[in-house]
C-alpha cells in the first residue's frame, strides 16, 4: 500500500489550464482537492489522475522543455484576430510554468511561434493525464 508522501511526490502544487477559442466554448481545467475540475462554459466533471498517470505526464512535459515557458506568447499582427487564447499555471516541486497568449505558442525552446506543434504535445498530454478524449476536453486541435 502507498503511503500519501509517495502518491503526492507526483501532486503539484498548483495546476490550471484554461483555453477558449472563438469555435469552442471556454475550458477550465484546475487541479484542486486531490482531483482535476474540468469546467466548460456548460457543463464541469471531476477526474482523479493515477500515480502512474502523472509521473507519465511530468517526463512528458520535460522532453518538450514545458518548464522553459514563460511569459506572453503574442504575434502583435495577430493579438487582434479571433482565435485560440489560453493560460497555463503549473508549479511541480520547484520546477514552474507561469504563461498565457493569444493565436502564439511556444517553440521547443520557449519562443514564440506560430504554429502549435509544441503546444499541440503539452494539449495531448493533458488529455493522457486525465484519460480523456480532445473531443471530451473541447480545444481545437487543428
Amino acid at each position: 500500500m502507498k503511503t500519501q508522501v509517495e502518491i503526492s511526490k507526483f501532486i503539484p502544487e498548483v495546476f490550471e489550464f484554461n483555453f477558449t477559442s472563438i469555435s469552442f466554448p471556454y475550458t477550465i481545467l484546475k487541479y484542486e482537492n486531490g482531483m482535476f475540475k474540468c469546467g466548460y462554459s456548460d457543463d464541469e466533471e471531476s477526474i482523479v489522475p493515477t500515480e502512474e498517470d502523472w509521473a507519465k505526464f511530468w517526463k512528458k512535459l520535460d522532453r518538450i522543455n514545458a518548464w522553459d515557458w514563460a511569459g506572453n506568447y503574442v504575434i502583435p499582427e495577430y493579438m487582434y484576430l479571433d482565435g485560440n487564447r489560453w493560460n497555463i499555471r503549473i508549479q511541480f516541486g520547484d520546477k514552474k510554468i507561469e504563461c498565457n497568449g493569444s493565436n502564439a505558442y511556444p517553440g521547443k525552446n520557449g519562443e514564440i511561434v506560430e504554429h502549435k506543434m509544441i503546444f499541440r504535445r503539452f494539449f495531448m498530454a493533458i488529455t493522457k493525464l486525465l484519460d480523456i478524449k480532445t473531443v471530451d476536453l473541447k480545444i481545437e486541435t487543428v
